[in-house]
């Protein structure tokens, strides 16, 4: 056991040796005989960075546990991106308030985040194309609904839509300039139990760009939910 013992504390310290002659190797512009540096190696299998990737793969070192269930080079991960590419990620964050006879029932604060819907980006890279045809500033229009069914980024409706849908006659920033913020007030004329509430570029049909699930929120004749979206913008590189 001692003699075991000995022998994997040697080859920790060969490791950090050879670890520590790379990098002398690399500064000085030199390279072992027989050996090839691949310097377009991408961080790969957990290691934080393309020097560590190399390293790794010099001394032989085994690949650390992942960050996540796809963390290799060239594979997305669960986020949906590269973790080594440049991306955007946008997230959409959806609060709610109930009010009666004019008055405040219940906040019930953030009741749902996610999904923007293919739909949705697949109308975002067309706006690129022509803003003029498919113009962003048209993602105003807040319906809502009793549907059941889970969301999911094939959405293109509500599960059950009911009401008239509220626009947002000043859409805006929330607290920084990277978060588009949009309110609508629905005003609902039966009792009902609404559960998904939808951001639309249009009053009718239009292009769904997040449907968001939620507990119910039970409303009777006259009751008004306050609907607050808000889409976070986060660049990457």
């Amino acid at each position: 056991m001692v003699l075991l013992i000995d022998k994997i504390n040697r080859l920790k310290w060969k490791r950090k040796y050879d670890s520590w002659l790379l990098d002398r190797r690399i500064r000085k512009g030199k390279a072992q005989r027989g050996r090839t540096i691949e310097t377009s190696i991408r961080p790969s299998c957990g290691y934080e960075s393309t020097w560590e990737s190399i390293k790794a793969r010099w001394i032989g070192l085994p690949p650390k546990k992942r960050l996540s269930t796809n963390d290799c080079e060239g594979s997305p991960n669960t986020e949906g991106f590269l973790k080594t590419e440049g991306f955007l990620k946008v997230e959409g964050v959806l609060s709610a308030r109930h009010f009666r006879s004019g008055k405040l029932l219940t906040d019930y604060g953030v009741v749902s985040k996610k999904v923007v819907t293919t739909t949705g980006v697949n109308y975002l890279v067309d706006s690129f194309q022509n803003s003029t045809a498919n113009p962003m500033h048209n993602f105003k229009y807040h319906g809502s609904g009793t549907g059941v069914g889970v969301e999911g980024v094939a959405d293109t409706t509500l599960g059950t839509e009911v009401e008239s849908r509220a626009t947002d006659g000043s859409p805006g920033e929330g607290a920084s300039a990277n978060i588009y913020k949009t309110i609508g007030t629905i005003t609902y004329t039966a009792t009902r139990a609404i559960t998904e509430h939808g951001l639309f570029s249009a009053a009718t049909v239009g292009t769904l760009w997040d449907r968001s699930k939620f507990d119910p929120i039970n409303v009777v004749n006259t009751d008004q939910i306050e609907f607050t979206y808000q889409l976070t913008c986060t660049a990457g590189g």
